[in-house]
């Protein structure tokens, strides 16, 4: 498994992770969602599990879960707005508006 990620995202991800004591220290992706553009991902603090892959970027620790990662592959994070955008590798499906009735155009 591959995260690419630049130094400024892994600086804030860092950061959040030091002003989150109590919480875990690993960065879970994970599936939050589908809709007409496809999957959408997360990001959250969470405790690595039995069945997780992780990679180790600058002192971070990213986890997904094995299935997630066998259907979508590596990942990008960028930031984006206040937030992150978690991109992956494949799965995407470009023509998913048929799940919205038709209603992309």
């Amino acid at each position: 498994m591959k995260i690419t990620i630049d130094l400024m995202s892994i600086e804030e991800i860092k950061g959040f992770i030091t002003g989150n004591p109590e919480a875990p220290k690993n960065v879970r992706i994970y599936l939050a969602g589908s809709g007409c553009s496809g999957p959408a991902f997360g990001l959250a603090l969470d405790d690595l599990k039995d069945d997780d892959l992780k990679y180790e970027q600058d002192d971070v620790t990213f986890i997904v879960d094995k299935e997630s990662y066998e259907k979508y592959g590596n990942f990008t994070i960028e930031q984006f707005g206040q937030g992150f955008r978690v991109i992956p590798e494949k799965g995407v499906n470009a023509s998913a508006c048929s799940s919205c009735g038709g209603g992309c155009h």
